[in-house]
């Protein structure tokens, strides 16, 4: 009999970046260890677009206040995601692995979970990549050529991506974290990864990241091309809420 957390797996493999079946199972443990059987269930119904708790509510046939405040904290947990809207309104909608539910973690970074975390890269994730064609995210170049052997998109360029959003959060490498966590860490800049609008709201509300003014958004994505990182955001055209 399939189990709430296998379909949940197999909820999440459905998204482009994947949540792929190892044979040793260990997604299924790191599922278990984040998640409630309960609160996998919820996840079930969920969409990957925004619904108020209401309509999910309807969906799943529970009370809608009892739901209302489920969703909530598993939000806080990183769990799915939450955006707020201009009348306050809380929607809530179903987000990947990665990029979502694992950088979501980053202040959950138990030894214990950074192990599982690790195993599944290596028996799921790498897997599963390897003979894509389409990368999941591209090089964004700083106003000059980065030479490297990830194809750079000429029609974007990082400055243009911070002028479109008025909001900005930056938080810890959660890649670098978890390897010096494991005691094989570097001496790059730590907090490095952006976000932006909606996505930058969720990082300050849950304590994930900070909010940090346009300027310093600037400042951080300069520090960090001096240190010799590359800058990635989603691979496709738009908006982009992260790099």
């Amino acid at each position: 009999m399939t189990t709430v957390y296998e379909k949940l797996r197999d909820r999440l493999d459905m998204f482009p970046q994947g949540f792929a079946r190892t044979k040793s199972g260990v997604e299924l443990e790191i599922l278990k260890r984040l998640i409630k059987p309960d609160e996998a269930e919820i996840m079930l119904h969920l969409k990957p677009l925004p619904e108020k708790s209401a309509d999910i509510a309807k969906r799943t046939g529970m009370d809608e206040k009892k739901l209302s405040d489920m969703l909530y904290d598993m939000s806080k947990r990183g769990l799915i995601m939450r955006r707020r809207a201009p009348d306050n309104e809380k929607y809530y909608f179903l987000t990947p692995w990665i990029i979502g539910i694992f950088e979501h973690q980053l202040n959950n970074l138990s030894k214990e979970n950074v192990e599982l975390f690790e195993r599944y890269y290596h028996e799921g994730m790498v897997p599963n990549w390897k003979d894509r064609k389409t990368g999941m995210v591209r090089v964004i170049p700083v106003q000059k050529e980065i030479e490297g052997k990830t194809e750079i998109q000429p029609y974007e360029k990082v400055s243009e991506i911070i002028e479109k959003h008025t909001r900005f959060a930056v938080a810890e490498c959660i890649c670098r974290k978890v390897a010096k966590i494991q005691g094989h860490g570097c001496d790059k800049l730590m907090e490095a990864c952006l976000s932006f609008g909606p996505g930058a709201d969720f990082y300050i509300e849950n304590g994930i990241g900070r909010e940090i003014t346009k300027d310093e958004a600037k400042q951080i994505l300069a520090k960090a091309e001096e240190e010799g990182l590359v800058h990635c955001s989603t691979n496709k055209a738009g908006t982009k809420n992260f790099i």
